[in-house]
C-alpha cells in the first residue's frame, strides 16, 4: 500500500489507521472524517 504513490499522479499520501478493520467507516470513523476533511480542504484550490 505504502508504494501505491507510485502509480498515481494526483494527490495521494498513505495514512495508516491503528486498530481499525477491513470496515474503517464503522471502526475509525472519526478519523476518517478528519482524513477526509483535510484532503478535501488541502486539494481544494487544484481543481
Amino acid at each position: 500500500m505504502r508504494r501505491s504513490g507510485e502509480f498515481v499522479t494526483g494527490p495521494w499520501r498513505y495514512e495508516r489507521i491503528e486498530n481499525a478493520g477491513h470496515w474503517l467507516p464503522l471502526d475509525s470513523s472519526e478519523r476518517i472524517n478528519e482524513l477526509l476533511l483535510e484532503h478535501l480542504g488541502a486539494n481544494r484550490s487544484r481543481t
